[in-house]
């Protein structure tokens, strides 16, 4: 997966971040709501730092990490538009935010 996917895969997962966010479940101003939003920005600072690299390295840690996120991208959208639970929502958002940082931390 090249970075312009993987930075696409993790806005793809903010989107549909964002549309839960408004849907009002959780309510606004529930924890349920504060934990999807920090989630929510965790991400979104993550795919602009990822912008803001120049990602060269292709080996096998930014491959696998890259996967990582293409999976659970589309797994997280899927919980949401099935409106999953909210610990099944913020784990997915989690397994992006990991492997997002592997990728960070490798270039």
């Amino acid at each position: 997966m090249d970075p312009e996917s993987t930075v696409q895969s993790i806005g793809d997962a903010i989107t549909a971040l964002d549309k839960r966010l408004q849907s009002g479940n959780p309510p606004v101003n529930s924890p349920q709501w504060q934990q999807l939003h920090t989630s929510r920005k965790n991400l979104d600072d993550q795919q602009q730092a990822l912008v803001l690299k120049d990602i060269q390295a292709n080996d096998a840690t930014v491959q696998s990490a890259a996967a990582t996120i293409a999976t659970a991208a589309k797994t997280l959208q899927a919980d949401i538009s099935k409106q999953g639970t909210i610990d099944t929502i913020i784990k997915g958002a989690l397994q992006i935010s990991t492997a997002a940082d592997a990728i960070l931390k490798s270039v």
